[in-house]
């Protein structure tokens, strides 16, 4: 399979939701999204037949996005017990482990060895800044309610970026049509206030992440949000350490036969979540009801932390 990245350089602010409030916000998004906001455009371009195929089928696979600064690109803390000795006992190096959820793509092997300090994690304050401003509810309400939305700002040089696979080079084609289109209408939340938009570049893996991508075996990390074929799932949980996300949101299509209908809820392994045995992953319909399918990413992309 053929790999590239995608690096995302956003105009203004970004908002990732991770909840129904207003002030929940993340600093990157998941692969769901990514593949959604795709969605929307091909709908608009008319190939969204071609890119279902081509995910489906495997042609065509994404990561989450994960953050960059300068040169440096950062991976997700693998779900994965690793030995510290006297530094996972300080109070303080603990607390930094547990909020910690990226680290260097070169600090990989120092932290699956147990050579690793917490605190190198702490470069990615230097990534951006969060900022909230108030907005107004009116629709349906007899008095103006305001609330805050909190969105994130990147620092010049820095945003997020993911990682593209294809098993042919050419199905990168549709992608770049597609990104080219979703930089102008933004990805996230709250694109009619003018946040999400980005630019975008695309360059090679760089080699600590791209000579340990989708290993034949071992221990390994996923880079997505995935979920396996249903009646697999017993013989993956073997040997695994992960976490679960919960998946839900609004149908946002004008296609589709009530927009503002919430998705069906789903529950998906989340990157960083490790395992012995591999699996592919599906693309699942979370349509409640509707004229049309609404498709979830829930493929697979790995690395091997062995």
């Amino acid at each position: 399979m053929e790999y590239q990245i995608y690096k995302l350089t956003f105009a203004g602010g970004a908002r990732f939701g991770t909840g129904a409030s207003g002030r929940d916000a993340a600093i990157a998004f998941p692969a769901d999204t990514l593949f959604s906001a795709l969605c929307l455009e091909a709908v608009k371009l008319e190939c969204l037949d071609e890119l279902y195929q081509y995910v489906s089928d495997g042609l065509l696979i994404f990561s989450d996005a994960f953050p960059y600064m300068q040169d440096t690109c950062f991976l997700p803390k693998p779900y994965h017990y690793i030995d510290f000795g006297e530094e996972q006992g300080d109070s303080a190096e603990k607390k930094l482990f547990k909020q910690m959820k990226y680290l260097s793509a070169d600090d990989l092997e120092s932290y699956l060895s147990g050579r690793f300090s917490a605190r190198q994690a702490e470069a990615l304050n230097d990534l951006g800044f969060f900022t909230e401003k108030i907005s107004v509810s009116i629709r349906g309400l007899k008095r103006p309610k305001p609330y805050r939305i909190k969105y994130y700002n990147f620092y010049e040089g820095n945003g997020l970026y993911f990682i593209a696979g294809a098993e042919d080079r050419q199905y990168f084609g549709l992608l770049d049509t597609l990104m080219t289109s979703l930089s102008y209408s933004g990805i996230g939340g709250r694109r009619h206030s003018g946040l999400g938009r980005f630019s975008y570049t695309t360059a090679d893996v760089p080699d600590p992440i791209l000579e340990k991508l989708m290993p034949d075996s071992g221990r390994v990390m996923l880079l997505s949000c995935a979920f396996p074929k249903q009646g697999s799932l017993g013989t993956i949980l073997k040997g695994a350490e992960y976490q679960l996300l919960h998946r839900g949101g609004f149908v946002q299509s004008a296609s589709y036969k009530e927009p503002g209908m919430r998705k069906r809820d789903l529950y998906v392994f989340g990157a960083g979540s490790c395992f012995i045995h591999q699996f592919q992953g599906t693309i699942q319909n979370v349509a409640a009801m509707g004229t049309i399918p609404v498709w979830r990413y829930a493929k697979a992309m790995f690395l091997s932390i062995e």
